[in-house]
Parts: structure tokens; sequence; C-alpha cells
């Protein structure tokens, strides 16, 4: 029999920064590494990673990572974990291998093992199978780990329908064969927690984009989450279809769709990369691709002509990177400069499309198949987790057997049984990663930070003008983990003083690096007097 440990140190009541830990009699598992990137509010970092002390704690038991998706917000805080972690063993697809090299060239020196889906694998004696789910990306694994007492089974970024515009896989033929095995536990994204009907076909374009496309000679410009590769397929689908040619602003998306076409998984078509504005006169589609951050920084720079590609007003803009939670002011401002500009804009109202993540509908169906006996709800906010259990409790499912987990929780099942949390992992929390640059958000210059401490961190943002070194913007002072006084307002105050008299000071002679450290020494001290803490401190000045 076995004695099996789960813990999340990052993914549960948020929505990215995934990483679980599964232990089988004392040997560890990783599943996933992936990265939090905050939004405008907390400007001047550019990623979070889960804290690893509880892996470097035990570092001696991990037997490898399972990465399922070619996701940076899945696989990020992978090149960490290799600098921490020595001979650490990555399992994954050829599609995520790839991926990696592309934007992780190091990861050519690594020790990656590509796996087949569908055919078992042994990792120092323990019997792993990978499973291919239909998702945004293809090669997309789950991991079915075959323990004594059951499968543990592991899926995330998936749906129950099979994905159109991909070749298929054999999904159902694997959730076939392994409703005729015990599963013990079934840990399963909840990202669409709450959402009743299934996300097929919810996730597509076409019918906001083909009567546009099919009609016009106009160059479209089309913006797309670089995760949602099944929507950037569709677009070029699409294309092929009207006789469109497709330009890609980004080399790196491009280099892996390109892939994806060698490798069969989906059509051909010629697609380039964008080098000017005579490139893509007419009768084209520009797809510009980012993360759920730098997406909009790259509109931003098309819209002021501070990018090879500028939008014009005879263009067709097709904003398919719906708002998300939290960005929609982003959204919004991108949305009025470009109607400054009067092209031809096709937005998709944000409730209408869906994402690729197991509704209720989707999740109800693979339960019903693969039957576990216990069920964790991971990658999502706690309201998201609670709307996936309400799936169970109809189908006789009762508490006991559903793992609602806060990251740090380390649950225990001996011998088959669920005996609840043995106890809580110290040191879970956030690292910083900022970039090295502020032009160019590329992971492969990322630097490792100081690890965000229990004092907390404060970030600083101002725009200034270039030449006068006027302050153009708010001063956007943000805190996290920072200690409340009662004169916080008080505290604010002098912050937004001390950031304005050193700019001014610096003015005569003015060097960027010099002004932001005395910014940062002022605060800290400020703060230190104010809160008796020493919170990590960033100062971001942009002059534009």
């Amino acid at each position: 029999m076995s004695k099996i440990n789960v813990v999340a140190l990052g993914g549960l009541d948020e929505k990215n920064k995934n990483l679980y830990v599964l232990e089988i009699d004392s040997k560890i598992y990783i599943l996933d590494c992936g990265i939090f990137e905050p939004l405008r509010d907390e400007f001047g970092i550019q990623y979070f990673t889960p804290k690893i002390d509880y892996l470097l704690e035990n570092s001696d038991k991990i037997k490898g990572v399972f990465l399922s998706t070619a996701n940076k917000q899945q696989i990020a805080t992978l090149p960490q974990l290799v600098r921490e972690i020595p001979n650490l063993r990555i399992y994954t697809s050829k599609v995520v291998a790839h991926f990696l090299n592309i934007i992780f060239p190091e990861s050519k020196n690594w020790k990656i093992n590509i796996v087949e889906a569908g055919h078992e694998f042994n990792v120092d004696g323990q019997v792993v199978e990978a499973i291919e789910v239909p998702a945004a990306i293809p090669q997309t694994y789950g991991y079915v780990f075959k323990t004594k007492d059951g499968n543990v089974v592991y899926l995330t970024d998936y749906i129950f329908d099979a994905i159109s515009d991909f070749h298929p896989n054999h999904f159902q033929q694997q959730l076939e064969k392994l409703s005729h095995t015990k599963t013990l536990l079934m840990l399963s994204d909840s990202l669409n927690g709450n959402v009743i009907e299934p996300v097929s076909p919810k996730y597509k374009l076409t019918k906001y984009f083909e009567g546009k496309i099919s009609d016009t000679n106009k160059r479209i410009v089309a913006s797309v989450y670089e995760d949602e590769i099944v929507n950037i397929v569709e677009i070029i689908l699409l294309a092929k279809k009207y006789g469109k040619k497709v330009f890609f602003l980004d080399n790196k998306i491009l280099n892996l769709v390109q892939y994806l076409m060698d490798q069969k998984l989906i059509d051909s078509y010629t697609i380039k990369h964008f080098e000017n504005q005579a490139d893509s006169a007419s009768d084209s589609v520009v797809i510009v691709t980012g993360s759920r951050t730098d997406l909009y920084v790259k509109l931003q720079g098309i819209i002021v002509s501070e990018s090879n590609l500028v939008v014009k007003q005879d263009d067709i803009v097709f904003l398919a990177s719906t708002p998300q939670a939290g960005n929609e002011h982003v959204y919004a401002e991108i949305a009025n400069d470009l109607a400054r500009i009067e092209p031809t804009i096709i937005e998709i109202p944000s409730r209408e499309k869906l994402s690729i993540h197991p509704s209720q509908a989707d999740l109800k169906n693979i339960v019903t198949k693969i039957k576990p006996q216990y069920f964790m709800p991971i990658k999502g906010y706690y309201k998201e987790l609670i709307g996936s259990r309400k799936v169970l409790y109809p189908m006789g499912y009762t508490e006991k057997q559903i793992v609602l987990a806060d990251n740090g929780d380390v649950f225990s099942f001996e011998n088959g049984s669920y005996q609840g949390l043995e106890y809580k992992a110290k040191k879970i929390g956030d690292s910083i990663i900022q970039l090295v640059t502020d032009s160019d958000i590329e992971l492969d210059v990322i630097k490792h930070r100081q690890e965000l401490a229990s004092d907390g961190i404060l970030t600083v943002a101002v725009i200034i003008d270039k030449n006068t070194k006027e302050i153009k913007s708010n001063i956007d002072i943000q805190m996290r983990g920072v200690i409340f006084v009662k004169t916080q307002d008080r505290l604010m105050g002098r912050l937004h003083q001390i950031v304005v008299d050193e700019i001014k000071a610096g003015k005569a002679e003015w060097i960027l690096n010099r002004v932001e450290s005395k910014i940062n020494k002022e605060i800290t001290k400020e703060v230190k007097a104010a809160t008796k803490k020493s919170p990590q401190t960033v100062i971001q000045i942009l002059e534009a």
C-alpha cells in the first residue's frame, strides 16, 4: 500500500503560478512550474514565481518535473528549478520541449525526456502514463501516476470535446482505458469552475471574424494571446480559405506555429515574420501575440508608432484578445486610442468567448468516465474551486471526498484512504522576477530577484517626459505584504512627495539609475520609520 502526499506551492486561490507536488512513498514528482504576471497595478515587477523552499528542503526526494503545455504560465519557473536542483529530469511532449528551446536557449543542456501520449514510462520505479488532452495548444499532456492504491490523475488546460482544428488525438480512447482501472485521486483545472455549459464551441473566433475577412482586401491586424494557439490556427485557416497572406509580429510564436505545421499537428500554410509596412499592404493578416500582460504593451506600441507595425485608418483591427479580470481598464484605453485612428474595429464581448479550461459540464463528463474516489480542484480562485466542487455533489460525492486546499497545505492519503491535512508547509509565497531591460519582454533575459520576504514589497511607477524630465503621469505606488498602519494615507503622501522631490533634484544632471536609487533609499527609510519593516522596493521611471 502507498503513502501519498499532495501540496500546492502555487495555483490555489489564484489563476497562475501553478506548481503542484505529488509525493508517493517518499518520492517527489513536480507537476508544472508556472509564473504569475501581475497587472499594470504592480508595475515594475514582471513576474512572480512560487517559493521553492519546500522543494529545496526535499531535493534528494525529487524524481522529476512533469510539464503539461507550451505555455509560459505553466513552465517559466523551470530555469530557477534547474539552477537550484542539480540533474533535474524533465518529462514532457515534443511540442513543449521545442517551446522550451525557443524561449530558453539554455534548455538544450537540460535533462529533457520526451514522452509519448498513451505509453507508460518508468520514473525511478514509478509507472507514469501521459494523456494528450483537448487543449488550446497541441500535445498538452495530463499525467497518470499508477500507484498500489489506484491512479493519481493530473489534468490541466483541457476540455472534454475534441479541438476541431487540431489533428485528432486519442483522448476519448485513453479515458475509456482509464475507466477500467481504479482512480484514487483526480486533480483538475478549475478556471472555468463557475461556467455551467460546455466550453466547446464558445472558445472559437470564426463567427466574429469570417464575415470581415471574406469580403475585404484590406489589411487585418489581429491580436491574440500567445497561449491560445487554437485561435491563432483558426485565423490562419480563415486566411488560407480566403487567400490572405499571414504575418507574425512575434518570431517566437511564428517558430512554434511553424513547428506544429512541420509536425503535421495542424494544417500547413505559408506564414512569415512581419518586417515592415510594405510587406502587408493589403490582402494580409498580421497576427500580434503576447502574454496576458505584454500583449497590451505591444498594442500600445503599435498605436503610437513605436513598432515596425503601425495601424492605419484603412486597416481592420480584430481584438481577439478579450479583456481579462483586472485589466479591463487597459483594454478600454487601447480600444479608445485605436478609435482615434479610426480603423474598422472588431471586438468580442468577453462573456461570450471562453478560454479552454474545463467548465462544470466538461468536468462532469470526465468524472463520469474515470470515477475518481477523491477529487481535488486546482488552478483557480477559491470561488472557482467551489464551482468545480458543486458538480460532484449531485454525483454522490461527499465533502470528505473533495479536497479543498490552500497553497502550502500538505494532504495525505494512506493505504487508499484520505487522512486529511497532515501539516502546513513553511515559506510559501512569492519570489520576484524583474526584467534586465524594460523594452524587450522575453523570458530568456529575466533575472531572478531577491525573494519576497515577510516585510513585503513596494513598487513605484511613474512616466516622465524624456526631454524636460517633467512628470507626465500619476505616481503609482503599490504595496504587497507591507503591514497596514493607521497613518497609511499620510505615509503614501510622504512617499509621493519623495518621488516628486528626487525627480526634481535630479534634473540638473540627469542619470536615471542614480535618481531611481535615491528614491529607493529615501522611500525605504520612510517606510521603515513608519512600519518597522524593510520591504523589497522596486522603482520604475519610464521616459516617454
